[in-house]
Parts: C-alpha cells; sequence; structure tokens
C-alpha cells in the first residue's frame, strides 16, 4: 500500500506559492504557478549540493544511493524532486524553501 505524501510547506503556511512534500524518500517541491528563474536553479542547486556532500553522513549517502540508485536529483522549471534520507525531509525542505523565497529566485508562470 502506498504511503501518503507528508506536506512540509504549503503556500498558507509559508506566505508563498510553495508547496513541499515527500514520500517514500522523494521530496517534491512544486512552485504552484510560479517559474523557478536561473538564480533559482542555481541556488536549489547549491542547496542540495551541501545537503548531499556535507549535511549527509558517509553511511547516509551510501543508504540513499542504495535505495535511489544515482537518481538524486531533477530540476525544472516549476518542480524539484530530491532524493532524500529519513528524518532530514524537514530540514531539506525548509532550507529550499528559503532559497526559492529569495527576490528573483522564481517568477510568476
Amino acid at each position: 500500500m502506498a504511503k501518503d505524501p507528508v506536506v512540509h510547506s504549503s503556500p498558507a503556511a509559508i506566505g508563498s506559492r510553495l508547496q513541499v512534500e515527500s514520500v517514500a524518500g522523494r521530496l517534491t517541491v512544486t512552485t504552484l504557478g510560479d517559474k523557478l528563474t536561473a538564480a533559482g536553479v542555481a541556488a536549489v542547486a547549491a542547496v542540495i549540493d551541501t545537503y548531499l556532500n556535507s549535511t549527509l553522513s558517509a553511511a547516509q549517502r551510501t543508504a540513499l544511493s542504495a535505495t535511489t540508485g544515482d537518481n538524486y536529483v531533477t530540476i525544472s522549471a516549476g518542480r524539484v524532486f530530491v532524493a532524500v534520507a529519513p528524518g532530514t525531509e524537514a530540514a531539506l525542505s525548509a532550507l529550499i524553501v528559503a532559497a526559492l523565497k529569495t527576490a528573483g529566485n522564481t517568477v510568476a508562470g
């Protein structure tokens, strides 16, 4: 049976057009009508790079790799998918939301 997604951030909760959910080791950020700018893509990529290379322990990275293979990240104009280690979903969600709420990182779609 599939698990229901856990909502980490919603537009009403954060005052922005972002929805962040996680399920089964995947974090999904949807911009709900807005689009990421080039600066927004770079900001999200930097957050995820820090998360994968500095925040996670070697054991967590190994476990994540065993679960997801090489498919860690997909970033498009309106959505971000990232593999996430158990117990770190809320922290990564908050960092990505902060990056996307920075002026100039998203534009109306």
